[in-house]
């Protein structure tokens, strides 16, 4: 009697064990794992709002503003502005989200400039799994098509959420460290000449998210630029904008932190894929594998191309890097330069080239499968 009962201790031990690495094991083994839903309420709040894209000539254009939207998704109020361009004031309309997290809508703005209203559209936007970023293809007023991302005011913050490696495309790969205080203690730059440079700079930021600061950069040219923007609640997406010291032109950008560590299956699963292109933005699905192989997919355009991903690879290394290539249906062939996936595993940001040579921006953006 008493050898069974010491049996049944040692079996309860195991089974025990195993359990607890099961269940470790499952929780570990790709980021953001768990399941998720969305509702219609995760669009109430106070969005920083941001919008960028390729113009003709290998030019950009750049929008910044603000928007505020109920539990219902209808807008309250906001503003965008081009830069160097009257505001345009939101009047109207409203972003729908699904319950995995894809946004559309239609927002309603008055060109005080022009004195005409003008209808800015939010194609296939996802939001994050903190729900506190949203990517979408954007048609925005005065004809400019792009990029834009929402951040969304929610959290605190110090000194110490800027700490560390910062990686955003900005006229190359940048990768910025920062110290507690906001000073830029290092900097490399993969730049879209292939070559190197240097950087220097600021950046502070509000209890409330808000960032602010000033980057002095050699890469090919020499520009500095003063900006704000403003940092997630997951403290790893920074978006901000502003002008180029000295000349008539702006820019806007995000960037990634590099924080974590990364397997190449972090990659496995279903992205919205987001990237500029000459007056014009693709967008759609892609569908990747463990090995980082992309497995299909279907994009879109704003100006109502479509076609299909029909191969390549997106690549993820321990510290997050991204490379790789991209095929479409279109025969273009988009080649990764350099890139940051997020902590949280659920958002990728970098830069291309695509079959013509020109320099692309990419965002992806993971949604449940």
């Amino acid at each position: 009697m008493k050898y069974f009962k010491m049996n049944r201790i040692n079996v309860i031990i195991v089974l025990f064990f195993y359990l607890f690495v099961f269940f470790i094991i499952a929780g570990c083994g790709e980021k953001q794992s768990k399941k998720i839903s969305f509702s219609q309420t995760d669009a109430d709040g106070y969005w920083e709002m941001i919008g960028f894209g390729d113009t003709f000539h290998q030019r950009v254009f750049n929008q910044q503003g603000f928007l505020i939207l109920n539990n219902s998704g209808d807008v309250i109020t906001g503003e965008i502005t081009d830069f160097g361009v009257d505001s345009k004031i939101f009047t109207g309309g409203a972003v729908s989200i699904t319950s995995r997290g894809s946004a559309t809508g239609s927002i309603e703005s008055f060109l005080d400039d022009t004195n005409e209203y003008l209808n800015y559209t939010v194609h296939d936007g996802q939001m994050t799994f903190n729900k506190d970023v949203i990517v979408y293809a954007g048609d925005f007023p005065v004809s400019n098509k792009g990029v834009g991302i929402l951040v969304k005011r929610s959290g605190t913050f110090t000194g110490f959420d800027l700490e560390g490696d910062w990686v955003f495309p900005l006229e190359g790969v940048f990768t910025v460290s920062v110290d507690h205080s906001g000073a830029v203690t290092g900097c490399s730059i993969l730049s879209d000449k292939g070559t190197s440079g240097i950087c220097s700079g600021t950046l502070s930021i509000t209890s409330e998210g808000v960032v602010s600061g000033q980057i002095k950069a050699v890469n090919g040219r020499a520009y500095q630029i003063k900006f704000n923007g403003r940092m997630d609640s997951g403290k790893n997406i920074m978006s901000f904008a502003g002008g180029l010291q000295g000349r008539f032109e702006g820019l806007a950008t995000f960037a990634v932190k590099r924080d974590g560590t990364f397997s190449l299956s972090d990659g496995r699963g279903n992205w919205k894929i987001f990237v500029t292109d000459t007056q014009d933005t693709v967008y759609g699905t892609i569908m990747l594998e463990d090995s980082g192989k992309i497995s299909g997919g279907n994009w879109s355009t704003v100006r109502k191309g479509s076609g299909t991903f029909t191969g390549g690879t997106l690549l993820i290394s321990q510290q997050g890097d991204v490379s790789g290539l991209i095929n479409t249906s279109a025969g273009n062939t988009y080649t990764i330069i350099g890139g940051q996936a997020s902590s949280a595993g659920d958002f990728i940001g970098g830069l291309l080239k695509d079959s013509s040579g020109i320099y692309r921006v990419m965002v992806l953006v993971k949604f449940p499968g």
